[in-house]
């Protein structure tokens, strides 16, 4: 497992989240499942392209092969950043395994630096 492609997503007009609060609100509610070692880091200000925003890391897991019963628990940490834009949001999600995170961490970084939205 490496470096896993940034995903964004877009709010307008988006039913599940209406806005970038709506998105951190249900992003930082308890699931139906909580994950034993789960845990989620206070909402943070941040700056993507120029712009002001918000971001959470949560350490969590994730499952491999995920379609299988024989599947191995993998540490997992996912940063989310929030960057309000236009009648919407983007949303930045940067997942890799626990143990290469900080390898691939300025691969973020440098992302975050340079987009421009």
């Amino acid at each position: 497992m490496g470096w896993t492609k940034p995903r964004t997503t877009s709010a307008t007009g988006n039913i599940y989240f209406a806005s970038p609060e709506k998105y951190l609100d249900r992003q930082l509610k308890p699931g139906l499942v909580r994950l034993r070692g789960e845990e989620t880091s206070a909402v943070r200000e941040v700056t993507v392209g120029g712009r002001p925003g918000k971001a959470f890391t949560r350490d969590t897991f994730d499952f491999f092969p995920p379609d299988s019963l024989d599947t191995k628990e993998i540490p997992v940490r996912r940063e989310h950043f929030v960057i309000p834009h236009r009648d919407g949001f983007i949303v930045i999600l940067f997942s890799a395994p626990t143990k290469s995170h900080t390898r691939w961490r300025p691969v973020l970084e440098h992302l975050l630096e340079t987009t421009q939205l």
